[in-house]
């Protein structure tokens, strides 16, 4: 699991160690795919263009919307995108 995120964080622009560490850590709670789920998905587009740290977006997540994408990634949740 965590070989692939790196990769994925590189994806999306992460770049910096600590948030290399702590997209790496939130896969490893949340599950692998968590970056796809689509609101996580969406705030990653200012970690991408630049205008934030991943850290300070997970940080400004609400805590339900990381409960929403465990379940989604454990594929507990019926609307479930394909993936």
């Amino acid at each position: 699991m965590a070989c692939g995120l790196p990769d994925a964080a590189n994806g999306h622009g992460i770049r910096g160690l600590q948030d290399l560490v702590n997209f790496t850590g939130a896969g490893m709670i949340l599950g692998e795919r968590f970056h796809r789920f689509p609101p996580i998905a969406q705030a990653l587009v200012v970690v991408k263009e630049g205008r934030q740290p991943f850290t300070e977006m997970l940080k400004s997540l609400p805590a339900d919307v990381l409960r929403q994408a465990r379940v989604w990634v454990s594929g507990d949740d019926k609307d479930k995108e394909g993936a």
